[in-house]
């Protein structure tokens, strides 16, 4: 028999480590309160991001909260490694402190020109 696929938010709820967050011991009713709440946190933030952002390619039921190199953690605290190699942490990983601060740097001048324009830009070296 095949193993079954989880969805990303399944796998996140039934892992170990989902448990540990919750704390050893932790009843099975506080289990699926912190579900419930996790599920209504992320379905909150998902529900704003199709209210507001452009709709472009579909996500993942699970809401990023911070991400250092190869790293992200969700809203929940759950740490994953990022295989998605977006268009710029695949070289350089997720807020790689030189370029943290050379954006900070260039967005006190402009913060982001359309491409139709030339702008002054400074190089990382």
């Amino acid at each position: 028999m095949a193993p079954s696929v989880l969805s990303p938010t399944e796998a996140l709820i039934k892992s170990d480590d989902f448990v540990d967050h919750l704390g050893a011991g932790a009843a099975r009713g506080t289990e699926m309160q912190a579900n419930s709440d996790i599920q209504s946190a992320t379905n909150s933030i998902m529900k704003d991001e199709k209210k507001y952002s452009v709709v472009g390619m579909p996500t993942l039921p699970v809401v990023m909260a911070r991400g250092s190199g190869a790293f992200l953690w969700d809203i929940n605290g759950k740490k994953y490694i990022d295989f998605n190699a977006g268009f710029l942490s695949v070289n350089q990983g997720h807020c790689h402190p030189r370029i943290v601060v050379t954006m900070i740097e260039q967005w006190r001048l402009l913060t982001l020109p359309s491409r139709v324009i030339q702008s002054v830009l400074r190089v990382i070296r």
